[in-house]
C-alpha cells in the first residue's frame, strides 16, 4: 500500500467534509488492520480498480448521517432514502476527487458508484488486505474511513 495514495484519501476527505459541512474536521489516529472493519449503522462502499485494487469504506452511526444530511440539504427532517443519497454523494465527491488527484500523478484508477446501506449486517469475504482505518471528527459526529489498497504495478 503506497502511503502517498492513502494520504490523498485522508487529506481530500478532510477537505471535502470541511467544505460541505461548513465546519472544521479533525482526524484521529491511524490504525493498521488486517482487513476492513465494518461495524456501524450507515456504511458506504466504493470499489477501486486499475493500477490499484481495493475498497474505500466510509461508516458512521445513523445520527451522524442524519446530521450531515441536514447540513447538506438545509432540511431538518429527511427520509432514509434522502440520507442514503446525501451520504453517497458525499462519498462520491471525496473518493472521486482523491482519484482525480491520484490519476494526475500518472496512475490509472477507477471507482464504482458508492453503495450505501443503512442498518444492514455486513459480512465481507475474509481476505488479508492491509487496511488503514482513521476517524474524522466532525460537528455532525464521528466518521470512520477504511482504505484498503493493493498495488497492482
Amino acid at each position: 500500500m503506497r502511503l502517498e495514495l492513502v494520504k490523498a484519501f485522508i487529506n481530500i476527505t478532510k477537505e471535502i467534509f470541511t467544505e460541505v459541512l461548513n465546519s472544521e474536521v479533525a482526524t484521529g489516529p491511524l490504525t493498521l488492520e488486517s482487513q476492513p472493519r465494518v461495524d456501524s449503522k450507515v456504511v458506504t462502499l466504493v470499489d477501486l480498480s486499475g493500477d490499484v485494487a481495493g475498497k474505500i469504506i466510509l461508516q458512521m452511526d445513523f445520527s451522524t448521517a442524519t446530521s450531515m444530511t441536514s447540513r447538506m440539504t438545509g432540511l431538518s427532517n429527511s427520509s432514509r432514502t434522502m440520507i442514503a443519497s446525501c451520504i453517497a454523494e458525499l462519498t462520491g465527491m471525496t473518493v472521486g476527487r482523491a482519484i482525480s488527484w491520484i490519476n494526475d500523478q500518472s496512475w490509472n484508477i477507477h471507482m464504482t458508484p458508492p453503495i450505501v446501506t443503512i442498518e444492514t449486517k455486513w459480512k465481507l469475504a475474509p481476505q488479508e488486505v492491509e487496511t488503514l482505518v482513521f476517524s474524522l471528527k466532525t460537528a455532525c459526529g464521528e466518521v470512520m474511513l477504511n482504505v484498503s489498497l493493493v498495488d497492482k504495478l
